[in-house]
Formats: structure tokens, sequence, C-alpha cells
């Protein structure tokens, strides 16, 4: 990873502060960031590009080998940089409308409709922003209809398995420093700074996924139109 004495030193010649420039802007808002991994996704006028802080999928950098404006960006994101940055995610996705957004989470089976509920609840009063699920024909339902979107978060991962599970998933692995007493999210984080290289196959059978960002402008309508479709399922809240 880049240091940021390294990234200071980037900025050496004039096309590459025209790229500093550029990720100031809103346009360069990251539709996802990732902090823990060091990772965003931007989009493109036709794609979205993955970019860490050593390497982007966008043309200039695979073109060039030098950092790009997406990668600048994420430099001010993680602190790597110094500078000033507009965001705004409202306008550099194309949101539905609220009638629009209704129409996309109908059409879609009362199952799926629920893991919509249930991720949203989740989203918006525990804050959180990924969420793994099992893999299913119902969460392919959910990806295919661009309701989700599948993102990098090795923690998310693993939400789907109790303390217990993966207890019992850990342990083959013989890991020096593994106890069976730690809380699921401490033993969470044991993984992820222990023993990175097993996290594939610990979850081999789930994915992290995050809302598409063009239902960034409705998410809330979209949940209190579930909450009175489905009534029994969030009684609980």
């Amino acid at each position: 990873m880049i240091n940021l004495g390294d990234w200071q030193q980037t900025l050496n010649d004039e096309d590459q502060l025209k790229r500093f420039d550029s990720a100031i802007k809103f346009e360069c808002t990251p539709i996802m960031f990732n902090r823990d991994e060091a990772t965003a996704t931007f989009q493109g006028k036709s794609h979205r590009y993955l970019t860490s802080l050593n390497d982007c999928e966008c043309v200039d950098f695979i073109r060039n080998q030098k950092a790009c404006k997406h990668m600048y960006r994420l430099a001010l994101e993680m602190g790597l940089l110094e500078g000033t940055f507009e965001s705004n995610v409202l306008k550099i996705s194309n949101q539905l409308s609220t009638e629009d957004a209704l129409t996309f989470i109908n059409i879609l089976s009362d199952e799926a409709q629920k893991i919509v509920q249930d991720f949203l609840y989740y989203h918006l009063y525990k804050k959180r922003e990924n969420y793994g699920y099992i893999k299913s024909t119902v969460l392919n339902e959910l990806l295919n209809n661009e309701i989700f979107i599948v993102c990098d978060d090795a923690a998310a991962l693993f939400d789907p398995y109790g303390r217990n599970e993966l207890n019992e998933k850990i342990e083959p692995y013989s890991i020096p420093g593994f106890k069976k007493n730690l809380k699921k999210e401490k033993l969470v984080k044991w993984v992820i700074a222990t023993a990175p290289n097993i996290i594939t196959e610990l979850t081999s059978d789930a994915v992290a996924i995050t809302l598409h960002p063009k239902f960034t402008k409705t998410k809330r309508k979209v949940y209190s139109h579930l909450k009175q479709k489905f009534p029994s399922e969030d009684n609980w809240l």
C-alpha cells in the first residue's frame, strides 16, 4: 500500500495535478467506499471501476500506470492526501423515482421483497452499508434485478453464521491463538487480522451485498412500503 509520503510525491507533474483536480469534484464521488479494505467503486459513463490505493480498473490507469483520479479520490477519502472534496452520490448515479422504485420492488417474489425489507432495516436503523447473506436463488433474483450489487466486505461475509458455527469451521485449521469463547464480533475481527487467507473457504456459501445506488433517494419510502405490506415481519422492531 502506498504511504502518505508516496501519495504526496505522485503530485509531481502537470498531468497528475489535473487528475487530482478531477478527483475533488462531486462527479468523482464513489458509489461505494470500504475504509477497512481501502477500496472504492466509481461510476463511469458506461462502466464501474473498482479502485484500490495501488490500482484501478479504469482505462487511464491501465494505459498510463500512474495514479488516476479515482485513486486520488480514494486517497482523499482515506485521509492519505489533504484536500477539500465535493460529494454527491445522488448526482452521479441515476436515481429512480418513487413510482419506478416501487415498481422494481413489487415485481419481485414475496421472499425477495422480505429480504429487501430486512436489509433496509439494518441499513437505515443500524447504519449497515453492507450485509452478508447465504447464496440462493432468491438472492440471485435480487442481484439480477439490480436491487442489490455485490460488494467487497470481508466482515459482512460472516453475517449469516452464528458464533458456534464459525467455531466449528475454524477449528480444523488449528490456527495458533484460536479461542472458542470469543464473542462473534471479536472472533470475526480475529480471523480477518490473523488468518485472512481462510476467509474465502469459511464463507464460501455467502456473499456480501449492498443496495444499488439508484435506490439511494427512495430507500426510506421503499422500506415504509414494505413495512406496510409485510407488517407481521417486523412487529419486533
